[in-house]
């Protein structure tokens, strides 16, 4: 009876220790912009700009899905323009070649021992890790979900961990207990609510903010996709010709004429053409 006794309180213990791992490995985080989605994942956007995914369970089998593809996340392009610092590449211990002015500014980074409201290369070199470790898209993903959903995810501090951990949190006053009774009338619920909401003083804190803000309001991801090939393209040797083209993604009687006016008039004829396409709407 001893034994038996024993091993029902092992398979209790275990499966509390089972759920309260998952309830910590499946933490909801909320953030700023449309985080990235995996790539196995299957979604369409509708004519509204909502993006949906199949669901069985839900009702019209579908629903709505929060964040967007990998490669149009602001974060993936982070992690993208990271990886074309020279500073970042060689802190990470590859080989890169830098002029004595790089060289210079590479060791005052390297140096920086942060401030108030800026982290450390330390620090930074720490939360990114090696990102040239992690290539294409699958790569990024694997990244992701290894550190990027934690420098960037907001954790809400009215989330909690385990059902465990329920006292503490009423005891220092991060959560206040209601308890509701089932057996009157919904109004009845309601005004009582309402009075107690009215009575509840909250303190506002600074605990919802990523480890990592992109404090800018709008950003362009096109324009930012557009800039990061650009670089590529240049540092691959590409005429600026040629770069316009295939940022711009004109068609090819554009391109066409483009190159014939080049040819005729010079490479200044290019890039002023490309400047005025550009003004008159063109681009991605």
């Amino acid at each position: 009876m001893l034994l038996v006794g024993w091993l029902v309180g092992w398979l209790v213990y275990s499966r509390q220790v089972s759920f309260y791992a998952m309830l910590d490995a499946t933490k909801v985080r909320y953030f700023p912009k449309p985080q990235p989605l995996s790539p196995n994942t299957k979604t369409w956007v509708d004519s509204g700009g909502v993006r949906w995914q199949l669901d069985k369970r839900a009702r019209g089998g579908r629903r709505e899905v929060k964040g967007t593809w990998c490669t149009d996340s602001i974060y993936c392009l982070w992690f993208e323009y990271l990886k074309r610092s020279k500073n970042y590449k060689k802190a990470c211990g590859y080989e890169v070649e830098m002029s004595k002015e790089e060289e210079k500014a590479y060791k005052k980074w390297r140096a920086f021992k942060g401030t108030k409201n800026r982290k450390s290369t330390e620090q930074i070199l720490s939360d990114f890790g090696d990102v040239h470790a992690y290539e294409g898209v699958d790569g990024f993903w694997k990244w992701w979900t290894d550190r990027g959903q934690y420098l960037f995810g907001i954790e809400p501090i009215n989330q909690l961990e385990s059902f465990a951990s329920v006292a503490d949190k009423v005891e220092d006053g991060t959560f206040k207990l209601v308890a509701l009774p089932t057996n009157i009338k919904m109004g009845t619920i309601r005004r009582r609510l309402n009075k107690l909401l009215k009575e509840l003083k909250v303190t506002s804190t600074n605990e919802q903010e990523a480890d990592y803000l992109i404090e800018q309001p709008k950003i362009d991801v096109k324009s930012l996709r557009a800039c990061l090939l650009a670089y590529d393209l240049k540092q691959q040797g590409m005429e600026i010709l040629e770069m316009g083209i295939q940022v711009r993604n004109i068609d090819a009687a554009e391109a066409e004429d483009l190159v014939e006016d080049g040819r005729s008039r010079g490479r200044q004829y290019d890039i002023e053409a490309l400047r005025r396409a550009a003004a008159d709407g063109g681009g991605l």
